[in-house]
């Protein structure tokens, strides 16, 4: 970042995150695994827990149509779908590969 003088880097800018990266109790990813990781959560008037009330409400919304939501709890079932992918060369033939010029020789 350039000083308002113009002169190179400017080492103290007022927009400077001094604080640093949050601590690790007050990341969102921490926020979220404790809420998951309660035993009891309200989910339509049934104590259950929050990983209970992600699933229940992701095949909700499966069941309801949304592609999303498909998607996500087939991937988790049976995996991301594997796509084959065929290298051929010129006319057909085996892909020819260059290493570079200090290993022709060997």
């Amino acid at each position: 970042m350039a000083s308002k003088s113009g002169a190179g880097f400017d080492k103290n800018p007022q927009n400077i995150n001094r604080k640093g990266r949050p601590k690790k109790e007050e990341s969102f990813t921490y926020t979220l695994w404790n809420v998951l990781g309660e035993p009891e959560v309200s989910f339509k008037g049934k104590k259950i827990s929050g990983k209970e009330a992600v699933a229940r409400k992701a095949l909700e919304l499966a069941l309801k149509g949304d592609m999303t939501a498909i998607k996500y709890i087939m991937d988790r079932i049976d995996g991301s779908p594997r796509q084959a992918v065929e290298l051929t060369g010129e006319e057909g033939g085996p892909v020819e590969i260059k290493i570079g010029k200090e290993f022709d020789n060997l």
